[in-house]
Parts: C-alpha cells; structure tokens; sequence
C-alpha cells in the first residue's frame, strides 16, 4: 500500500469513519437507437484532504435496436497513489431499449490482490422524446415493446408524454464492499441527459457516503 492510501487508511483507523463525496462525471457514445447515451467516465474529489481522480473506459455492447456503452476499465490515482481497476455489468431488461447495459461491481487491483465492491442497481424511470407537429398541435410518440415499433394514440401535451411513455432505464445506485479493513458504502444522485432521439436518460452526477474501519 502506497504512502496516500497509508495515510487514508490511518485516518480513518483514527477516526473510525469518515464521510466524502465525489462529483461523477460522464461522456456520450452515440446508438443508433438512442442518439448520444451517456456513460460515467470519471469520478473526482477528495477524502480527508486526499485528492482522488479517477477515469472510467467505455465498452460499447450492441442489443437488437442499437449500441449502448457502459463503464468499462477504472485508472488513476488516489493521492500520489496509482489506482487500477474494471467493471463488471449485466444486461437488463428496458421497454425502451431491450437489454441494456448496467454495472452491477467493481474490482480494484492493489498489491497483487482483487477487491469486489458490488453496485446495486435499480431502474429509473427515463422519457421518450414525443414528436411535435408544430403550432400547439398535439404530439405522438414512436416505441418500442417487446422487440416491435409501436404507435401509440397522439396526446395532447407540450412534450409531456405521462406514464405510458416511460419506461425503467437501469442504473447503479449504491457502492458498498470492503478493501482489506476499510469498509465502503456510497449513494450515487442521478440527473438527466436529454439525448437527440428518445429523450431524457438518467446518468449518475454525485456520489455521497462513508469509509468506516472495520477489522473484523
């Protein structure tokens, strides 16, 4: 263990927790289904005065309407420390899209050893772009359902299509797990990207939460 990463662990041995918060940064790969689908790519700030700068890789997965990219590999540094590290991800089921892609873990490389922090994912409801016919007119929406384009009825509304045109886009939520014996637990705080074609898709932009000593 490199010297930032000793002098990490002893602050939190001495304290017994300590909070911090990260900004989450992301980049776009265009789909052909989705336009510009947004991806994490860094995460930046600092622990204890510790600065922390991390960037993520891309793999793009291809589903049967486009390709989607999702986080990949993890390099950088915490400190003067170098980090090294991969995702994993599964693909989820979205009305939308149809399988998506989503990180569900974590492994850090250090000192010849692999540490797993799972990421819990959830779905989280994302909007596709209804049409505008112009002059106050009414709106429609193009979908997918069960691997076929759907027409559904035109509505009324400024580009506020209601339930019937969202759908649960997955995401990760929540990073928790444990590297030799500093236990980790963070929350991740979406917003949306509006995309050039389906409309909003959420993307992670905070992360808050603790490390905690725990030898046991």
């Amino acid at each position: 263990m490199g010297h930032s990463l000793q002098q990490l662990r002893s602050i939190v041995k001495d304290k017994g927790c300590i909070e911090a918060q990260f900004d989450v940064d992301y980049d776009v790969w265009y789909s052909t289904l989705q336009g510009n689908y947004p991806y994490n790519s860094r995460l930046r700030g600092e622990i204890a005065g510790i600065p922390v700068r991390l960037r993520f890789t891309c793999v793009v997965v291809p589903n049967t309407f486009g390709s989607f990219p999702v986080s990949s590999r993890i390099e950088g540094f915490i400190g003067d420390d170098p980090v090294q590290g991969r995702f994993s991800h599964r693909m989820v089921y979205s009305a939308i899209a149809g399988n998506v892609p989503v990180n569900d873990g974590v492994y850090i490389n250090h000192a010849d050893k692999s540490y797993r922090l799972s990421l819990k994912t959830s779905k989280t409801p994302g909007t596709i772009r209804l049409k505008s016919e112009g002059g106050g007119k009414v709106h429609a929406a193009v979908f997918y359902k069960k691997g076929k384009m759907v027409q559904p009825d035109e509505v009324a509304s400024g580009g506020k299509g209601g339930p019937r045109y969202e759908s649960g886009i997955p995401i990760f939520t929540e990073l928790n797990g444990k590297i030799e014996d500093i236990s980790l637990s963070f929350k991740f705080i979406p917003t949306y990207y509006t995309n050039t074609s389906s409309g909003r898709s959420p993307v992670n932009r905070r992360a808050k939460g603790f490390l905690q000593y725990s030898p046991a």
